[in-house]
């Protein structure tokens, strides 16, 4: 009867299958404080904690992928060198494709039981920096140019709904927890975010368009599209137009210069947990609903050019070097015009308003289901919104403890699209401090790598929860 709760347990959670991978481990993970970050409802086997920067308290990184493999992107040659390979990876990209990178650094986190019902509190500060990237398998195109010699056709190439997002931001947190009757638990937590630096593209495209009209003559039509908002102290340069035609950092940076207390936002969590009869937890919740508005060095760029090309007429060209001129002076060089209309066409309008981002909210499920003492089957579903899609990973895993002084977890993760991988985890406890080491998205195959995320830290823990 047990082993076919397990399945059917497992069975409920794989249903939705996944395309990009997540830090799915720790929230399963009972012994470790930093599981509230993931769903506010949970707490920790401990009594109180308290961990920080100064005591290597914590730092966790990922990056991933969900297109293709390291392995992908390059070729042997003949003498068994390695070469960038574009025209392999144009063979093996998916269509749509995500690029994200997660870095945390916790500053300072404590909690302690407050008030009936088992109540919960947590507070604490950390430094979040988010990068995401979404990119079409049709950008490659670009690289054959726009006529198919092969097949003898004219070649349109076109490219859009590029996007790019990347944030630095602090965050200033309260949690509280509780229990609701004997099996029902829910939390929340507020959040309080100073921005430090953003950039932001949005709908950003690329067209390149051949025609031919009735007369027979061959025109090239280039298009480029896009807006991006930027919050950083940034030094633009504008032509006598008025069009932006410089873009730096400025060079005596100073901490003025970073004033995080004017790119203010707020964030919400919320969760619950419920218990069953037979010790199966079940775990909803939506964390990172919220928003920071960029008021401190904002910068917003609209582009929107459109260029026609008939062809080159270098007659003037020519005739100027038949009369022994030279080209370099002015009125004689095409190419210095070609050059200019080129240029034109990357030509943005600037302004200085504020401007807000969303965060990327996510949506956590968990399971667990205790086998034995030593022993408990877990499995996670989570997924949030990129660029108006939405992206998802489940894995399933087990769960080894020695009460009170070891824990390790070992899970797997299969999700279209994404080669199978592996994560490992282990929770060291001695006295009142506990250590802890996990990696997710670990390759059954290094040649199937497409990224890989760790979190590693210290907690001071007082007590143990019975």
């Amino acid at each position: 009867m047990k082993g076919r709760k397990i399945l059917s347990f497992l069975a409920v959670v794989l249903v939705s299958l996944s395309a990009v991978a997540q830090e799915n481990m720790v929230p399963l993970m009972r012994e470790l404080p930093q599981r509230a970050a993931f769903n506010p409802a949970m707490r920790h086997d401990g009594r109180g904690y308290f961990s920080a920067f100064f005591m290597l308290g914590g730092f966790s990184m990922g990056v991933s992928n969900s297109g293709f493999r390291y392995t992908d992107m390059f070729s042997r040659s003949s003498d068994d060198s390695l070469h960038f390979d574009l025209d392999k990876l144009a063979a093996n990209i998916r269509e749509i494709n995500l690029a994200t990178l997660d870095v945390g650094l916790p500053l300072l986190e404590l909690g302690l039981p407050c008030g009936p019902f088992d109540g919960y509190l947590t507070v604490g500060a950390d430094v979040k920096m988010r990068a995401d990237a979404t990119f079409h398998k049709n950008l490659l195109d670009f690289r054959k140019g726009n006529y198919d010699f092969e097949e003898d056709a004219i070649r349109q190439c076109r490219v859009t709904d590029l996007f790019l997002r990347g944030e630095v931001y602090e965050e200033f947190y309260g949690g509280y927890s509780r229990m609701i009757g004997e099996r029902v638990r829910v939390g929340a937590r507020i959040k309080l975010l100073a921005g430090l630096m953003s950039v932001y593209a949005d709908n950003m495209s690329l067209e390149l368009e051949t025609e031919t009209d009735e007369a027979g003559r061959s025109s090239l039509k280039l298009t480029n599209r896009g807006h991006l908002q930027v919050s950083a102290p940034l030094e633009v340069s504008r032509d006598d137009d008025g069009y932006v035609d410089g873009l730096s950092l400025k060079d005596d940076l100073r901490l003025k210069d970073f004033n995080v207390f004017k790119n203010r936002g707020l964030a919400f969590d919320v969760g619950a947990e419920v218990t069953f009869a037979d010790s199966m937890r079940i775990g909803l919740a939506v964390t990172d609903m919220g928003y920071i508005r960029w008021r401190n060095n904002p910068n917003q760029f609209d582009v929107k050019n459109s260029r026609r090309f008939y062809g080159v007429d270098v007659s003037d060209d020519v005739r100027a070097v038949q009369k022994g001129e030279s080209l370099d002076e002015e009125g004689n060089s095409y190419w210095d015009n070609l050059r200019d209309s080129v240029e034109s066409m990357g030509h943005m309008v600037a302004d200085t308003s504020d401007f807000k981002t969303s965060m990327s909210a996510r949506l956590l499920l968990t399971g667990e289901f205790p086998v034995r003492r030593w022993l408990t089957i877990g499995a996670t579903f989570s997924g949030e919104f990129v660029n108006r899609r939405y992206y998802t990973h489940t894995s399933v895993a087990g769960i080894f403890r020695a009460p009170k002084v070891l824990s390790s977890i070992v899970s797997f993760s299969l999700n279209p699209g994404v080669r199978p991988s592996l994560g490992a985890g282990v929770v060291l406890r001695g006295g009142p401090f506990q250590y802890y080491l996990l990696a997710e998205r670990i390759p059954l195959k290094m040649s199937t790598a497409t990224g890989v995320h760790l979190r590693t830290g210290v907690n001071f823990v007082l007590g143990h929860r019975e």
